[in-house]
């Protein structure tokens, strides 16, 4: 008998519809949120993952740690509200913040923004929910305000 067992790290955006204030930036804003987690593969499946952590990427590149409950029901579908208080910085957030898995977090879910630049696109984003814009839109993609 054959038997393939493997282990591995991944992670994976969550969806998350609502907006966050932060003190700091004065402002609610869109974020990002996602997930990693370390699975066991058997036969390539993935059958089980531990060690799960849930961070929030703000538009402007930080990220912060989101708390494990707040986190879990967020991948489960549940309707949440993510505050300031459950956010916090640690130092697996400075490590996705500087880009520790080879690139920032907007750059692993939206693509290379520089690279989209260099290539003569002009990227900008959404001065209400931070959604990153490549065309010439007059009103975002995502959350339908005017971007003028």
């Amino acid at each position: 008998m054959f038997l393939m067992i493997g282990v591995n790290d991944g992670q994976t955006a969550l969806y998350y519809e609502k907006l966050v204030y932060f003190t700091h930036l004065g402002r609610a804003v869109n974020v990002t949120v996602f997930v990693t987690f370390t699975q066991l593969l058997l036969f390539f499946i993935p059958t089980f993952k531990w060690n799960k952590h849930y961070y929030v990427q703000l538009p402007n590149g930080e990220v912060f740690e989101l708390n494990a409950d707040v986190g879990h029901a967020v991948e489960r579908g549940r309707d949440v509200d993510i505050t300031e208080k459950d956010c916090f910085q640690s130092s697996t957030a400075d490590y996705y913040a500087n880009g520790g898995f080879g690139g920032s977090i907007k750059d692993f879910f939206f693509g290379d923004s520089q690279n989209n630049a260099s290539n003569g696109a002009d990227v900008r984003y959404c001065p209400h929910c931070g959604y990153p814009i490549v065309d010439d839109f007059d009103y975002c993609p995502k959350c339908g305000k005017p971007l003028k």
